[in-house]
């Protein structure tokens, strides 16, 4: 017993705030570059060319943030703590084919990786999830890089599975081989 309430001692005394979830704004877009550039740089090595990685630039991508957040064509969440936006999710249509109008896609998330195993990715898709299913989505798809294993596990831990689609992203002077994943959306949740 007395270990159980040391552990518990432990616990309330490192307690972790957990995320916030909510829509982007034109004002988030410098984070959500930022984001993007070190996750890559994260994730990405040993995937994609050093040089590729290096030359990522959080100014160019924010300008394309702010254009994708005023649009208003897709979803964009932020996690938050504390008020500091630390990672986000895209979710738009698929545009798998005209027999996919009930398909939605998380076409990016990214965390960033000091945050990493702290639930923002976790409450990300699970808003994801959620608003899909209020939109009458009835699956969710993303497509993820072939031998980035650690997101892959991820995905999977949130009921997602590979549905045996690939594509080739040509980028130029390499190639990123892409595996699709699905999860099925429950409209009542």
């Amino acid at each position: 017993m007395a270990l159980a309430l040391g552990a518990l001692r432990e616990i309330e005394t490192h307690s972790v705030a957990l995320p916030t979830v909510r829509s982007a704004t034109i004002d988030d877009a410098e984070a959500i570059a930022r984001i993007v550039v070190r996750a890559w740089q994260f994730a990405y090595k040993g995937h994609v060319p050093d040089d590729y990685l290096d030359r990522l630039d959080v100014v160019e991508r924010e300008r394309k943030w702010r254009g994708d957040i005023g649009e208003g064509v897709r979803t964009i969440l932020v996690s938050e703590v504390g008020g500091t936006v630390v990672g986000f999710c895209s979710v738009a249509a698929s545009d798998a084919g005209p027999d996919d109008r009930r398909i939605g896609e998380i076409t990016a998330i990214y965390v960033d990786p000091d945050q990493i195993r702290t639930g923002h990715g976790r409450a990300l898709i699970s808003k994801a999830k959620s608003l899909a299913g209020e939109a009458g989505v009835e699956s969710l798809i993303l497509w993820v890089l072939e031998t980035n294993v650690r997101a892959r596990a991820f995905y999977s831990a949130m009921g997602f599975e590979p549905d045996g689609a690939q594509k080739i992203d040509r980028r130029p002077g390499f190639d990123l081989r892409e595996v699709r994943y699905r999860v099925s959306i429950d409209p009542r949740s």
